[in-house]
């Protein structure tokens, strides 16, 4: 096996054998390197927060994020169905050749990606949508000779800082080291989101929605201290000249305890009101439109629309607003395959196959089921026009594996063609236009070849269809001139000409009683 090398050309030991310990994640330093908790937000704290994140310290804008996905339910309902839409899809493999080691590499892929465990690792890995990257730990075990990873440990955020010289690049945060420890190779999964362009710890879905969280927080307590002020009638208590103050005292605690006992009792000499607040009346609307303005703007920024949220949206408005959300799923799906490829799939095939010049690829299957009718209808009429469309295009656009060979695969149903009968003509109806042929000479035997030749091409699809249906069948699926010549052989057995055979013979037939009528 090749030496395997490193990004900087220096060689790369593997791990060691058996199930790997964990480094420096379990250290007692790296679980004291963050706070426990945000802390109060404030207008200044979140500028703060938000400058210190941009300039790469990352420990108080992870631990706000982490704090938002827990407290605000709106935020944590879409984020979790931006990551649900991605968990449900499925992954394909794309093999990188078709030798025999191509597939037995493509094969020894499909275990990894098929593992009870690989949900879990696309789970932790979407992480990254709400914090801007996310690191899973490899545990790497052997068995028969052949390295494969057995489990996928989600590392908190926090462990980890912003390379000095490469913001792309991530390092283990460390109290014995400033500048921070490098990752080992072959050992930590790193997915990035990357929604927008620049530094890549920026494009985080918490960092997009801090304002919003943070005004409706504010909005969600001061609309709670409006309801407690306005949102009971203030309770009042009338005495006579002639009270003492034990009686004056008996009246507020009575008050004071008919809020939470809905029961007092005060002496007949006294009187209780129930003033209704002026403020009470709807003044709570303005509080309520900010919330839900504030929702609006968290869905826009996570979904990238806000109708298949919104209570009052039509159904028409929320199937073009789905079709948002499948390009944002797409595109997350397309990433989140890219490090897959890039952070384990190649890793594991390095180790047990060595260095190869092509590797095999997973690939999401994203479907859009409108869509594909339509590209359905569109693909018959190319196929049609002579277009040469692959077969691959069309097992990969619809996630349909390809046949092994030697596998029994699905057979196209065979047109029920009725047998077309020749013109029925009775004896009388013949005798009489071979009479009137004789009779009146060429002008009425020109009009009754005519309508010989009319009766021969009507209905000539079904008659046609079993002869050119197999040629039509095997040239769509031809990829150059040598397969087409291949399918073309292939398919000369099944081309059956006896429709044809009977239509032509039973014209010869009519035109020679015609031509022998005229002679």
């Amino acid at each position: 096996m090749a030496q395997l090398l490193g990004p900087d050309g220096t060689p790369i030991k593997k791990p060691s054998k058996g199930a790997i310990k964990r480094r420096y994640v379990d250290s007692g330093a790296s679980r004291t390197l963050w706070n426990a908790a945000s802390g109060p937000l404030t207008p200044w704290s979140l500028s703060r927060m938000l400058r210190e994140h941009a300039e790469g310290t990352l420990d108080g804008f992870l631990t706000f994020a982490e704090d938002a996905e827990e407290k605000n339910e709106h935020y944590g309902a879409v984020l979790g169905t931006r990551k649900r839409a991605v968990e449900g899809v499925d992954f394909t493999i794309k093999p990188a050749g078709d030798s025999e080691q191509d597939k037995d590499i493509a094969k020894f892929v499909a275990g990894i990606i098929d593992a009870p465990n690989f949900p879990d690792l696309v789970e932790d890995m979407l992480d990254a949508l709400g914090k801007a990257f996310s690191v899973s730990e490899i545990i790497w075990h052997t068995e028969a000779d052949r390295w494969t990873p057995v489990n996928y440990i989600h590392i908190d955020p926090r462990s980890f800082q912003v390379d000095k010289d490469d913001p792309r690049q991530l390092r283990l945060r460390s109290r014995e080291n400033r500048d921070g420890i490098e990752l080992a190779p072959y050992k930590f999964i790193t997915h990035w989101s990357k929604l927008k362009s620049g530094k890549p710890h920026r494009a985080a879905l918490a960092r997009f929605v801090a304002w919003t969280y943070l005004f409706q927080n504010f909005t969600l307590k001061d609309w709670v201290g409006y309801v407690e002020t306005y949102g009971q009638p203030v309770r009042v208590g009338r005495y006579g000249k002639e009270a003492t103050d034990e009686d004056i005292a008996t009246l507020i605690s009575a008050l004071q305890n008919i809020g939470s006992d809905a029961a007092a009792a005060i002496p007949d000499s006294m009187k209780m009101e129930f003033i209704k607040n002026a403020g009470s009346g709807g003044g709570g609307q303005a509080f309520k439109e900010l919330a839900a303005y504030c929702d609006g703007r968290i869905s826009k920024a996570v979904l990238g629309q806000t109708m298949t949220t919104d209570n009052g949206s039509s159904n028409a408005q929320a199937k073009v607003h789905d079709d948002v959300r499948t390009d944002i799923k797409r595109a997350d799906a397309r990433k989140l395959c890219k490090t897959i490829n890039l952070h384990l799939i190649r890793p594991a095939i390095d180790l047990n196959f060595g260095p190869q010049k092509s590797y095999p690829s997973v690939q999401a299957i994203v479907l859009d089921p409108e869509d594909l009718k339509e590209l359905r209808s569109a693909i018959k009429d190319f196929a049609d026009m002579g277009a040469q469309i692959p077969q691959t295009f069309i097992h990969q656009r619809w996630g349909i594996p390809k046949a092994a060979d030697g596998e029994a695969v699905l057979e196209p149903k065979k047109k029920q063609t009725a047998a077309v009968a020749a013109p029925v003509r009775t004896a009388r109806s013949v005798a009489h236009g071979l009479a009137l042929a004789r009779a009146n000479g060429g002008p009425q035997a020109e009009g009754l070849m005519d309508e010989i030749l009319n009766d021969g091409l009507d209905g000539w699809e079904p008659v046609m269809s079993p002869l050119v249906d197999p040629v039509r069948v095997a040239m769509a699926g031809a990829t150059n001139y040598e397969d087409a010549a291949e399918r073309l052989a292939a398919a000369y057995p099944k081309m059956a000409a006896s429709e044809l055979a009977q239509t032509v013979r039973d014209a010869m037939a009519t035109s020679r009683a015609v031509g022998d009528a005229i002679d």
